[in-house]
């Protein structure tokens, strides 16, 4: 178990089910359409856990690279940030606007692009860069690559949105990383340190889920 900022951090687990489900009102049918590698169904992401991650940081500015179901962008809603939120999944745009229009008071702070990360178009700088991307041991989603390796998966999906979210990170803005991969991990913190030496990794904290479930933490250095 690693430390984050040089001490243990543990997000309990949340029972609130009933406010976690809330995104399959908007949601449900596209992900029933998701594939896990089990063959059970793909899981929501847990909107108590994401207001602690909100409410740790303090953001002003989000970018989410794969927004997934639309759990976080309710986040940043409930939270009051501007959220800019990307999906390769075509299938989710109505979803996204039908949270938008019933939550948001101020629509124009949320903004949901379609469309491959690498290739959408991105203004400006976050203070936070926070996702959960696709599992690639897990999960298999509608128009998303069936990489065959971890390898690949590090080399032609991470990566990449590892480059692009820092191009957009502001001095002093922190990426945050949920992901469960067994693998993925070392592979990204090699490729960092490496390659992206402007960002410093703070550690990891961790949600108790069914098991200790890692969030990896870097902020951009300031000069």
């Amino acid at each position: 178990m690693e430390t984050f900022r040089g001490r243990k951090v543990i997000i309990p687990r949340t029972k609130d089910w009933a406010l976690i489900d809330e995104t399959d009102k908007y949601s449900k049918e596209q992900r029933m359409r998701c594939k896990a590698k089990t063959g059970k169904e793909c899981t929501l992401y847990p909107f108590p856990v994401g207001m602690t991650v909100l409410n740790m940081f303090k953001p002003k500015r989000w970018l989410d690279p794969t927004a997934g179901w639309g759990d976080r962008l309710r986040c940043a809603i409930a939270y009051g940030c501007e959220y800019v939120g990307v999906d390769s999944n075509k299938e989710m745009k109505a979803a996204y606007q039908a949270i938008i229009k019933d939550k948001a008071s101020n629509p124009d702070l949320f903004t949901i692009k379609i469309g491959k990360f690498q290739n959408v178009k991105i203004e400006g700088k976050f203070d936070l860069i926070f996702t959960s991307p696709p599992f690639f041991t897990k999960e298999v989603y509608e128009h998303m690559t069936d990489w065959k390796s971890i390898e690949d998966f590090t080399e032609e999906f991470l990566k990449p949105l590892f480059k692009k979210s820092f191009k957009h990170l502001e001095s002093g803005g922190h990426m945050v990383l949920y992901i469960e991969d067994i693998g993925s991990d070392d592979l990204m913190k090699m490729f960092v340190e490496a390659e992206l030496p402007e960002l410093k990794y703070e550690g990891a904290f961790y949600y108790q889920g069914t098991s200790l479930r890692p969030y990896y933490v870097w902020v951009k250095k300031t000069t």
